[in-house]
């Protein structure tokens, strides 16, 4: 749903940027950060601990991929699909290339976009194990790194 903890960059006060979040079981009323790790008081759940896992592959900042706003719709995964929010994408072929956090090649997909509009973008998750990843998505010369959980 929409409820848990939403991470906005505000690197850019004036354009905050949401570039994550961390679907909580119920309500995430206070929020403390230390180090690697993010502690978030829930309603119904208690203390909920989630810890940074960026190893091997680092996030890309930003989602803005040259004409594409790229969106991660559910994370983390357990629907057996990343699905994915494009936003005003331009005709022509984009690259998803899924890394686990030791830095190997996971699954390769590619899709032909015809242009126009904003749509949503499938990758099926089933031949993977419950872990983090990291998507590469390509188009052109661009690429940007989105981290994914997957919990099958």
């Amino acid at each position: 749903g929409d409820a848990g903890l939403r991470v906005i960059d505000v690197n850019d006060p004036r354009n905050p940027d949401e570039v994550g979040y961390y679907d909580t079981p119920g309500w995430a009323l206070r929020v403390a950060v230390s180090s690697q790790y993010t502690y978030v008081a829930d309603y119904s759940a208690g203390l909920q601990v989630y810890e940074n896992l960026l190893i091997g592959i680092s996030e890309s900042e930003g989602n803005r991929l040259s004409s594409y706003q790229v969106r991660l719709l559910q994370n983390p995964v357990q629907d057996g699909f990343i699905r994915l929010s494009l936003g005003n994408p331009q005709a022509g072929v984009i690259a998803f290339d899924l890394y686990n956090t030791a830095g190997q090649k996971a699954a390769t997909f590619r899709k032909l976009l015809p242009g126009s509009g904003s749509r949503e973008i499938r990758l099926p998750t089933k031949n993977l194990s419950s872990g983090v990843y990291f998507l590469q998505v390509t188009t052109g010369s661009d690429s940007r790194h989105i981290k994914v959980v997957v919990a099958e």
